[in-house]
């Protein structure tokens, strides 16, 4: 009998044997998936996952973005995406556990099939559960808070999906290097201090949620093809830590390699967009905005604030009115500009339309509206409340935001005396003649209270001393 004879059956018999072992492979997988579909924990988390995002859009309703609502849905599904790391990882700590790796061993598929079987059935429910929900807020987001604003971003909404992938990764790994359970809870806090810090040299973390940070400004397709090179890497330091061979261990360099490239051009873009972002500036009715693309839905926002206050500006001096420029509203307070990337709904849009009203007339005055002093005693905080009633009624108090430290004029503070002068100005018929006579004598630095008092005709109130330091 010849060699070639004697090895002919071989090719068959593998062919066999790799046929069964995946098809146990699928049937592992699929007895993993309905188990997870009875585990009462992934379900409170997918619970109480969903209904975050929902409760802070009730309690504090804003217009529809595409970016926030995204990171918000990203924000409460994490919770779902690491109980699914929790489950992955205990189910991938059963090749080491006790007396199990023997009876596993009886299965007519290697640990590394059934390693990746585990992989698999936790990567769909991930996707199930995180490709579901999100589609569902961000169509209820749609339909509810109109006009929506930004631009979708496809890759960006993939994002969410693959993190959860990427959380599932890790727990992988996690389960075939260690064999104590503690080390998952220990790996949610250390995931959620790099969440909270995504400053740090020392792994860019991009998952999306309202913690991401600079991460959320790279590229979409740039963070999309980052989170799935870092699941291969994990996937496969997984299983070579069961049986190392060389195309492991290249792929593993490979999908290392490559996670340097995308970090470095990811981290230099969002960079660039956070010092330099690009805005289209829209002209309407007099008012130039600046705004980030796709924010033109909500110039007729922005101009029930702003063109009642050029309105009541005396036409030689309309030139004093400031160009609104629009910001990033983050977490972590706001960049200089006139209106963020948020606009509340119903009721609350009165208060930041006169927010956004109040910081334009206290510049259009000459006042700096974030320069964090006290405006009390002068003439034009009288003239800034004054134009900033004409976008919304005063209230009859001092209104004061201590969360963030805003009053009506920005982050200016004023007494009850120049509020009531101003709804004095209001009320009265023959205000807008002496604004228009009297405004270099209003706006100059060293006009008092009883300055305005005099000048528009107006019912004089005992002055109150200044509580902090004066605005230049």
């Amino acid at each position: 009998m010849s060699t070639a004879t004697a090895l002919a059956p071989a090719g068959p018999a593998r062919r066999a044997a790799a046929h069964r072992a995946l098809s146990t492979t699928r049937t592992l997988a699929r007895l993993e998936v309905r188990h997870l579909l009875t585990n009462a924990w992934l379900w409170c988390a997918l619970a109480v996952g969903v209904a975050v995002p929902a409760l802070i859009t009730l309690r504090t309703p804003q217009r529809a973005e595409w970016a926030y609502d995204t990171q918000l849905a990203g924000t409460g599904l994490l919770l779902p995406a690491l109980a699914l790391m929790a489950t992955a990882g205990l189910a991938a700590q059963r090749e080491r556990r006790n007396h199990l790796p023997e009876t596993l061993a009886a299965l007519p598929a290697s640990v590394s099939a059934r390693t990746l079987a585990t992989a698999f059935a936790h990567m769909a429910v991930a996707l199930v559960t995180t490709l579901v929900p999100l589609a569902a807020f961000l169509l209820w987001r749609h339909l509810v808070a109109a006009p929506q604003a930004g631009v979708p971003d496809v890759a960006a909404l993939w994002c969410v999906p693959a993190g959860a992938l990427l959380l599932v990764a890790l727990g992988i790994a996690l389960g075939c290097f260690f064999t104590s359970p503690l080390v998952f809870p220990a790996s949610v806090f250390v995931l959620l201090v790099l969440l909270a810090n995504q400053a740090t040299p020392l792994w860019p973390l991009p998952l999306t949620s309202l913690l991401s940070g600079t991460t959320a400004l790279w590229p979409g397709l740039s963070r999309l093809l980052y989170l799935l090179v870092a699941v291969l890497l994990l996937l496969v330091l997984a299983l070579s830590r069961h049986r190392r061979s060389g195309p492991r261990t290249a792929t593993a360099a490979l999908a290392l390699l490559g996670l340097v490239p995308l970090a470095l051009t990811g981290s230099a873009a969002a960079r660039r967009q956070a010092d330099d972002p690009h805005r289209t500036c829209t002209a309407h009715h007099g008012v130039t905005y600046c705004h980030f693309d796709g924010f033109a839905p909500w110039i007729p926002l922005w101009a029930a604030a702003a063109e009642p206050v050029r309105g009541a500006v005396p036409g030689p001096f309309r030139a004093a009115f400031p160009t609104l420029t629009q910001y990033r509203t983050t977490l972590n307070g706001t960049a200089p500009g006139a209106m963020g990337t948020q606009w509340a709904t119903a009721d609350r849009q009165v208060s930041d339309r006169g927010t956004l009203a109040g910081r334009l007339a206290a510049t259009t005055v000459g006042l700096a509206p974030d320069s964090a002093c006290d405006a009390t005693g002068q003439a034009r905080t009288v003239l800034a409340l004054y134009l900033t009633g004409h976008a919304v009624p005063l209230p009859e108090r001092v209104v004061w935001d201590p969360d963030e430290d805003l009053t009506l004029l920005g982050r200016l503070t004023y007494t009850q005396t120049e509020l009531a002068l101003a709804r004095q100005a209001l009320a009265a018929p023959g205000t807008p003649a002496r604004v228009a006579d009297h405004w270099a004598a209003l706006v100059r630095p060293d006009a008092t209270t009883d300055d305005a008092a005099k000048l528009l005709g107006l019912n004089p109130t005992a002055p109150q001393p200044p509580s902090g330091k004066a605005c230049a």
